[in-house]
C-alpha cells in the first residue's frame, strides 16, 4: 500500500511540474507575441494607470472578463489532471486568468498609447469569481460566457487601430466581437440525459 500511495504522489509530482513548465513557457511565449502584435510599435513610459472607463463601449472589458473566465476554467481542469485537491485546483486554476492578464495589465501600464487600468483589474477579477463560483458551487459551469468574432468592414478603414492580419483583427476589432452570457438549460434544470447538451438561452 505504501508503494502504491509512493508512486501515485510521484505520479502527481510529475504531472504538477509538467503542468507548472507547460504553463510557464506559454506564458512566456503568450507575452512574447502579444508584445509583438500589439505594443512593439509604441513607445515604453514610466508605469501609469488611465480611466478607459469611456472607451470601446465596454467592449473591451467584456473581453477582459471572458478571458479571465475561460483561462479558469481550464486552469481548474489542469489543475485537477495534475493532482490537486479539489478546492486547491479550483482556486489556484480558477485564479490563473486573473494573474495571466494581470501581467498584459503591467504592459499597457508601461505603454506610452496605453495604461493600466483599474476597471480592467476589476472586469479580470469578475472573470474568475464567475468561473471560480460556479465550480465551488455546483462543480460545473452553467452559466459560461461565449466569445465570437465576424471581421467588420471598419478594421480594413482603420488597419492601424483595429489590426492589420486576422490576428489582429481578433483582438483589436471590439467591432467585429459579440460576447454572449449563456445558460445551459439541460445543466441548470437538471433535466433528462436526452435532452440536448448544447441547447443554450
Amino acid at each position: 500500500e505504501n508503494i502504491i500511495s509512493l508512486y501515485s504522489l510521484e505520479k502527481d509530482v510529475r504531472k504538477l511540474n509538467i503542468l507548472l513548465i507547460s504553463e510557464g513557457i506559454s506564458y512566456c511565449v503568450t507575452l512574447v507575441g502579444l508584445n509583438s502584435l500589439w505594443y512593439k510599435d509604441y513607445p515604453r513610459t514610466s508605469f501609469h494607470f488611465i480611466n478607459d472607463n469611456g472607451e470601446w463601449n465596454q467592449m473591451d472589458k467584456i473581453g477582459h472578463l471572458t478571458t479571465a473566465y475561460y483561462i479558469g476554467v481550464i486552469g481548474i481542469k489542469a489543475y485537477s489532471w495534475a493532482g490537486l485537491k479539489e478546492k486547491k485546483a479550483i482556486w489556484f486554476g480558477g485564479l490563473s486568468g486573473s494573474i495571466f492578464l494581470s501581467a498584459i495589465e503591467v504592459l499597457d501600464g508601461f505603454s506610452a498609447e496605453w495604461g493600466a487600468s483599474s476597471s480592467d483589474f476589476l472586469a479580470n477579477t469578475l472573470g474568475s469569481a464567475l468561473c471560480i463560483s460556479q465550480a465551488l458551487l455546483w462543480n460545473n459551469q452553467k452559466i459560461q460566457l461565449k466569445y465570437s468574432y465576424q471581421k467588420s468592414y471598419l478594421a480594413d478603414i482603420n488597419p492601424e487601430q483595429l489590426g492589420k492580419n486576422v490576428m489582429q483583427n481578433i483582438l483589436k476589432d471590439y467591432n467585429g466581437q459579440s460576447y454572449w452570457l449563456s445558460f445551459n438549460l439541460k445543466s441548470l434544470l437538471e433535466l433528462k440525459s436526452n435532452f440536448p447538451n448544447w441547447l443554450s438561452l
